[in-house]
């Protein structure tokens, strides 16, 4: 369709104009281009608008939604705490601080209370401070250990070369049975003990009841052993003749030979032992051995079981003591009197325990 005022005469002359322009370098011409024209469009084609429609959604769709959702108290790795887990951490901090002063005001109480209350005293422990230094048997020993063993070896050779019992006395710890003791066991040591090189004599420490004293044992010319007792007192180390012999009112080969009716205290090493008699059995007493270093007499002693001399023996020998091995034997100090019957000279009823060792404090 030709355009309002154009003839077809006119639009072929310029067809031929274009096509017959060429360019100098032999190229044609492109012929220039024209407007675009514009399309109208009759009002009556186009499609009316519609309202868009809303989709709402289901309810039960969003509340399963919100339980699969996480919980808001919950939160990931590097998102902040919540207030509550704040609140959470200051509480506990600050119970743990106020329980910590509350100890160290019960500890300083503790340590400014000089008595013990009357439940700490039944309970049996014995409360010991801190600041308290350890206690060691024989303090001097500890502190000059040497110069002690030089001094103990003098004091024995001295009363083993003594050809006088006076000579004795100034050597010995004082007792009020000493003199009495020396008057009627005193006699001239029979073989000398051997004590040229050092590692022929032992020295040992220990502490019973609250009295410390020092040991020292070794063997003598004829093989004997020997055991000597030191005691510390004013600073001054002095022999214990009466636990170094075993004195008592009489020893085993004497209680043997004259066996008495009326208690008689002596020193002695104990032993279990499994001999009983049929006046003296095993559901009513309890067997022991008893016997001295150097000297082959052994008599047997029996305590009613229960009796306080049976419990003392027991704690000595540790009898029921789960943590601890049983002890063989131990020294021991204790009375004791002959039973009835024929075999009588070499029983004997345990009627006191005296002390646990030789040394009495």
């Amino acid at each position: 369709m030709l355009k309002k005022g154009a003839s077809r005469k006119g639009m072929r002359r310029r067809q031929a104009v274009a096509a017959s322009t060429k360019h100098d370098d032999g190229e044609m011409a492109l012929p220039r281009t024209s407007k675009t024209p514009v399309i109208k469009l009759d009002p009556s084609h186009v499609l009316e608008s519609k309202p868009i429609a809303r989709i709402e959604p289901n309810p039960s769709t969003v509340v399963m939604e919100e339980q699969s959702s996480p919980k808001r108290d919950e939160h990931t790795w590097g998102e902040k705490s919540t207030t509550r887990d704040h609140r959470w951490i200051w509480s506990f901090s600050a119970l743990a601080i106020i329980l910590m002063f509350a100890g160290i005001a019960f500890v300083v109480r503790k340590k400014e209370s000089p008595h013990l209350t009357a439940a700490q005293a039944n309970s049996g422990f014995e409360v010991l401070s801190e600041d308290a230094p350890i206690r060691l048997p024989m303090p001097i020993y500890q502190q000059k250990p040497y110069q002690t063993q030089v001094r103990c070896t003098k004091i024995f050779q001295q009363v083993v070369s003594a050809t006088d019992a006076t000579t004795i006395i100034p050597l010995a710890r004082p007792t009020p049975t000493l003199e009495a003791s020396l008057r009627r066991h005193w006699q001239p040591w029979q073989s000398m003990p051997k004590m040229e090189q050092n590692d022929q004599v032992l020295f040992d420490t220990a502490e019973v009841q609250g009295q410390d004293f020092l040991t020292m044992s070794g063997l003598c010319e004829d093989g004997s052993p020997f055991l000597a007792f030191f005691v510390e007192q004013n600073g001054k180390i002095q022999i214990d003749w009466e636990a170094t012999i075993a004195a008592g009112e009489a020893k085993i080969d004497t209680l043997v030979a004259n066996p008495t009716e009326h208690p008689i205290a002596m020193r002695a090493v104990i032993t279990p032992s499994p001999y009983y008699l049929p006046t003296l059995p095993e559901s009513d007493y309890e067997s022991y051995q008893l016997s001295f270093p150097g000297n082959e007499t052994i008599v047997w002693a029996y305590a009613p079981r229960d009796s306080i001399a049976h419990q003392k023996i027991n704690e000595i020998l540790l009898q029921h003591n789960e943590l601890l091995d049983v002890v063989l034997e131990a020294r021991i100090t204790l009375k004791i009197r002959k039973t009835k019957g024929p075999s009588s000279q070499h029983r004997f009823f345990i009627t006191e325990v005296l002390h646990k060792d030789w040394v009495m404090p």
